[in-house]
């Protein structure tokens, strides 16, 4: 199956997909469990920013990592490093970080955000998907629009990614993924509190109720 919202940035290309495919999102529900040896069985694994795989969170979480979608933050380190003194908001750890997810995996970055990338990896994909054609797709899948998204209250990469798997005609498995607030909806490999932001921001709630129905209607496979 081609992706054709995620298009090679050299080529052009679709990324092509054959076999099963595990979305995994970066929920501290992922702790309760152990699905890591689950997670390791897809034939393609996909994580989000900077989520760790290493030892102390293997066994929860896996460590197949075949694609990371990172955010335009997470894609400025390496501009940011170079310019240190003027502005230097990550830690060493977390550039470290950034330069092995993108030697050892496939990196899925947006338009103009490449140049941080290529030093380490020289064939990013791109998200070509604006958030009219993410609108779209939930509306033609679904037959409303109840969840839609605005330019104020764009959703997170992972339901981007979810739209583009789904318009492909692949169900996706989720693991780590909140459906429900539970009021400190961390990630699972720091503290940072996943909430809605009412007058700019991400709206995680809206995002619960889409993967429920998403899940109800059996489009995605909720782990």
């Amino acid at each position: 199956m081609n992706i054709e919202l995620i298009q090679n940035s050299r080529n052009k290309k679709p990324l092509s997909l054959k076999g099963s495919v595990a979305v995994i999102g970066n929920s501290d529900l992922l702790l309760n469990g152990k699905a890591g040896k689950d997670i390791d069985r897809y034939d393609h694994v996909f994580r989000f920013n900077l989520a760790s795989t290493d030892l102390a969170h293997k066994e929860s979480v896996g460590s197949k990592s075949d694609f990371y979608f990172l955010s335009p933050m997470v894609t400025t380190y390496r501009q940011q490093e170079k310019s240190r003194k003027k502005c230097e908001p990550y830690s060493k750890d977390q550039i470290d970080s950034f330069r092995m997810i993108c030697r050892k995996s496939q990196v899925i970055c947006y338009e103009g955000h490449t140049k941080g990338i290529l030093p380490f990896n020289k064939r990013p994909y791109i998200i070509t998907a604006e958030l009219n054609d993410i609108n779209y797709i939930f509306y033609k899948i679904l037959g409303h629009r109840n969840w839609h998204f605005s330019e104020d209250h764009n959703p997170r990469n992972g339901i981007k990614l979810i739209a583009c798997i789904l318009k492909s005609g692949i169900k996706p498995n989720l693991y780590g993924f909140d459906i429900e607030e539970r009021g400190n909806n961390n990630h699972y490999f720091d503290d940072e509190i996943q909430k809605d932001y009412p007058d700019w921001g991400h709206m995680p709630s809206i995002e619960y109720q889409l993967l429920k129905e998403l899940s109800d209607k059996k489009l995605v496979v909720l782990n």
